[in-house]
């Protein structure tokens, strides 16, 4: 029997991934369903350690192997929340509903997949404390998920380095910006302690709020993100302050009032109980705090 051309073979199948959605977390999962022993046979028979690497990601990789949980719509909004495309997306969810996880991989999405404006373009990820963008939003998240050859690990400038916590990770030129020049990503990690001040006369890209935030810093990044058609901003919280609350309800009410200041915006929902029948949390560590989530966000 006459073997097909790996080569051939193996385009079609990714080319075949793409034509199933544009979505990359999609394409891969359309990867997984669809490989077969023959496209193993194709990788091995090419032989290039990247096509291996990247077939082997597929499987073994936490932000390539990601897939959102299916939609409940007012109830558990993952899959919505991962593949907003509004200028600024909210997501609402008690502890355990993957609102963090969930949040990283959209940031890593976005900094693949859309081409930075210019040489070291802001994204900020900004949490209550600096310690805690530093430790939650990097090193327990996204420094567990980018793909390392992203990394312009010489350029970090660190915040405490033996902690894994940098102020500032230069990206290289990735996905769609290879071949763009010098134009790449910078995420830059920074608190809501530092005040509205320290977060002025600054042109970014982008950004992702964790946690709940002072509406002034909020105004702030709007502010910082006009100059780029392309920046996004989302946001993902349990919401435990009441008056920070109020801010995010009111802006509910009126996007479903169709307010034009609130039209490119998105609110899901994230369920911890979700999560759990997803296997993403632990049942008995569900039944323990079930008492004190809230019941908005659970």
């Amino acid at each position: 029997m006459i073997r097909p051309d790996p080569t051939l073979l193996l385009h079609d199948w990714f080319e075949a991934a793409k034509q199933h959605s544009p979505r990359p977390w999609r394409q891969r999962r359309h990867l997984r369903a669809t490989m077969t022993e023959e496209h193993v046979a194709a990788v091995e028979d090419i032989g290039d350690p990247e096509l291996v690497q990247q077939v082997d990601r597929l499987w073994n990789h936490p932000y390539y192997t990601f897939e959102p949980r299916d939609d409940e719509p007012g109830v558990d909004e993952q899959t919505s929340f991962i593949e907003s495309d509004s200028f600024v997306t909210v997501a609402v969810g008690g502890n355990g509903s993957g609102k963090t996880f969930t949040a990283a991989q959209k940031c890593l999405q976005f900094l693949s997949e859309t081409p930075a404006p210019k040489r070291d373009t802001p994204f900020w990820v900004i949490a209550n404390t600096l310690e805690m963008s530093c430790k939650s939003c990097w090193a327990q998240k996204l420094s567990d998920l980018i793909p390392p050859e992203w990394v312009a690990w010489s350029r970090i400038v660190w915040f405490r380095e033996k902690l894994n916590w940098p102020l500032i990770v230069p990206l290289v030129p990735i996905g769609r910006q290879r071949g763009a020049g010098l134009r790449n990503w910078m995420l830059c990690f920074k608190s809501y302690e530092q005040g509205r001040e320290q977060m002025q006369a600054e042109s970014i890209g982008g950004a992702w709020f964790s946690e709940q935030f002072p509406y002034e810093i909020f105004t702030e990044v709007l502010r910082g993100c006009r100059e780029h058609d392309e920046a996004r901003i989302w946001m993902e919280f349990t919401p435990i302050d009441p008056q920070r609350s109020v801010v995010m309800e009111e802006a509910e009410d009126k996007k479903l009032a169709g307010e034009e200041e609130f039209v490119d915006w998105s609110l899901q929902r994230l369920s911890t109980e979700s999560a759990e029948k997803a296997g993403h949390v632990h049942q008995r560590w569900l039944r323990t705090v079930r008492p004190n989530l809230s019941k908005v966000a659970a």
